[in-house]
């Protein structure tokens, strides 16, 4: 087509006389293809600009566009550019066209008037490829006409973004943007030791508060479901830890119902009486006795009888290993809760209720060594124990030997177990001693370091521990009142509400454990560091848009 000379359609211009180099200039530029192959020159520059700009943005990160104008709005401009000089070249051609046309063959003059119409018009140029029907390059001119219009919705489809979470370098944040609470060194409460010299010393405690109410909160979050998490600090709401140790708590529940022992005392009858107002009752009464512990449920108290006052749940808390039935290999036992529990599907001090069976659960709270696995995501906590070990160190809680300690016993060593003189960790001796520390080989992730109890820390747990429920029957007994069909309850000790409240007695454990293990962390000075992470935007260039745009000015040329 360019080796045909370019047919002057206006007269206008032919009629003017045209003086100089400048109307030779002009003469020759409407005679040639100069001003044609120019736009199509800046169609195709603009085109390999598009091109190189989305190449070099692709998958880069939004915010490293730092002009006023943003990227599309360039994308947009350089497409604008491409779409008219493509079309005014291919106007110019397409106009040309129907000189091509009548040169080769005779045809009517509506022919004629399509494609010079189809030069100028988006929908003549479709009625010139209907009329065209395919046939002569005028097709191909009057297709990219057609087309030209959508150019520029591709391109602004071409450009689009996603989002992902990047690593972000401590570094650019001035400081540690991810760290979670980890305790290698478990330190707390208080110690005081006063001596006398006539007996052994006497051994005041204290725990530390978090500790203390960490159980409380456990209890509380077994019924509510509200657990305070461990503390951590994510800057960006999303972030990942290592794997890492931490001192933990650890609960294990038993069911030692087949421990139980049933006693019906053969001087009460075995005839019912009935108290105006009140619930019927029988004289057949019944106690249940776990014998390691002696801790007997009674209903055989005459005097609670008549003011229908019945025992529903007797419970006991113990430190010593050997007056348990399911952890006496326990190295790390701070405490066993042993609970009996009342039949509670009949009503109580009915003939049915006399004559149920009870049942009775161990549960023990152990020091452990946890591997987590923790992650944030949307500034929520998600962790996952991944193992567990308790084993305590071998050469670890033996008499300080830098301390002369006769002081402490002038009469020997022995104290009696279960006062206060005793040491309630596998000792009925009181010695200053080094610290406890649990056994990390059983987790089997190398040198993970030391993990260390001091005495004063486990001593004040453990008592705060045994202190919960005293042994006697009023402080460790839940009492149910019948009073014209409504039942009533007192509760010997505060801690036994939960307990009583709470039916499923593992998951109530299971939630002070962990409530504790989060305080024990939070105690901690060596809090673990992570990687945060932020949400980026991405550049992304979905290339199959750009397929119409580089088409059309390749069939062009």
């Amino acid at each position: 087509m360019k080796s045909i000379p370019k047919v002057r359609t206006t007269t206008a211009v032919g009629d003017k006389k045209h003086q100089g180099r400048s109307s030779n200039i002009s003469r020759r530029l409407e005679t040639t293809w100069y001003i044609e192959a120019f736009c199509l020159t800046c169609s195709a520059v603009c085109a390999v600009l598009i091109v190189a700009l989305l190449a070099a943005h692709n998958h880069h990160r939004t915010d490293s566009w730092h002009y006023y104008i943003s990227i599309n709005t360039v994308a947009s401009a350089l497409g604008t550019v491409f779409k008219s000089t493509l079309l005014m070249a291919v106007s110019a051609a397409l106009a040309q066209g129907k000189w091509t046309w009548f040169r080769k063959r005779s045809g009517t003059l509506s022919t004629f008037e399509s494609i010079n119409a189809g030069s100028h018009d988006t929908v003549e140029s479709f009625r010139l490829l209907w009329r065209m029907k395919g046939q002569h390059l005028v097709s191909a001119g009057a297709l990219v006409v057609a087309l030209g219009f959508i150019v520029e919705p591709f391109l602004q489809a071409v450009i689009s973004d996603y989002g992902r979470l990047v690593d972000i370098d401590p570094s650019n944040t001035g400081g540690p943007s991810a760290t979670i609470s980890s305790s290698r060194r478990f330190d707390g409460g208080t110690q005081c030791i006063s001596t006398y010299k006539t007996r052994y010393p006497k051994i005041d405690t204290t725990p530390d508060f978090a500790i203390s109410a960490s159980l409380y909160d456990g209890l509380n979050a077994a019924g509510s479901h509200g657990y305070q998490n461990v503390s951590f600090t994510c800057i960006f709401g999303n972030c990942t830890w290592p794997e890492y140790v931490s001192i933990a708590v650890r609960s294990t529940c038993f069911d030692i119902s087949n421990h139980l022992k049933r006693t019906d005392p053969e001087n009460t009858g075995q005839t019912k009486t009935t108290t105006p107002g009140k619930p019927s009752r029988a004289t057949m009464w019944t106690d249940w006795t776990l014998e390691h512990l002696d801790l007997t449920l009674t209903n055989t108290n005459e005097q609670w009888r008549n003011a229908n006052t019945f025992a529903v749940l007797q419970a006991a808390v113990v430190a010593d290993a050997n007056l348990t039935i399911n952890f006496k290999d326990s190295q790390t036992l701070l405490a066993a809760f042993t609970i009996i529990r009342a039949d509670d599907g009949h009503t109580p001090g009915s003939v049915d209720w006399d004559a149920a069976a009870a049942s009775a659960t161990e549960c023990g709270l152990e020091l452990v060594l946890n591997v987590y696995n923790s992650s944030v995501v949307n500034n929520t906590l998600f962790e996952q124990v991944v193992a567990s070990v308790s084993k305590k160190l071998p050469e670890s809680w033996l008499p300080s030997s830098s301390v002369n300690q006769t002081m402490y016993h002038p009469y020997g060593l022995k104290a009696d177990p279960g006062t206060n003189d005793s040491n309630p960790i596998h000792h009925d001796t009181f010695l200053l001693r080094d610290d406890y520390a649990l056994d990390p080989a059983g987790l089997k992730r190398g040198d993970v370091g030391s993990f260390n109890i001091t005495q004063k820390t486990l001593l004040s747990t453990v008592d705060f521990l045994t202190s919960l429920i005293k042994q006697d029957n009023d402080n460790a007994t839940v009492k149910a009142v019948q009073d014209n069909q409504t039942t009533l309850y007192t509760y010997g000790s505060p801690i036994l509400q939960p307990l009583f409240d709470q039916t499923n007695t593992t998951a109530t454990f299971d939630a002070v454990a962990k409530s504790m293990s989060n305080a024990i962390r939070n105690l901690g000075t060596e809090p673990v560091s992570g990687t945060a992470k932020q949400w980026v935007r991405f550049y992304q260039v979905r290339w199959a848009f750009l397929t119409l745009p580089l088409s059309l000015i390749t069939s062009k040329s």
